[in-house]
């Protein structure tokens, strides 16, 4: 059985010093930048059905590592 190959397209996003702000203007700003994406995503096309949104949190500062990373 063959299988056809996929195209995928990965869009990464991020705001600096995030996890220096605090809880009010961090959600201010993710709703900001989630925003932008959908409308960007829209723009060009893709659907709201096939996109995936993932949350990280900072690698640097090691947020994701002191559980203050919030969806």
């Amino acid at each position: 059985m063959t299988t056809e190959p996929l195209s995928r397209t990965i869009l990464l996003l991020g705001i600096e010093r995030f996890s220096d702000r605090d809880d009010v203007e961090q959600a201010y700003l993710r709703r900001m930048l989630y925003s932008i994406a959908d409308r960007t995503l829209e723009a060009a096309g893709v659907d709201e059905t096939v996109r995936l949104r993932a949350v990280r949190g900072g690698l640097r500062d090691g947020a994701h590592r002191r559980g203050r990373l919030r969806a």
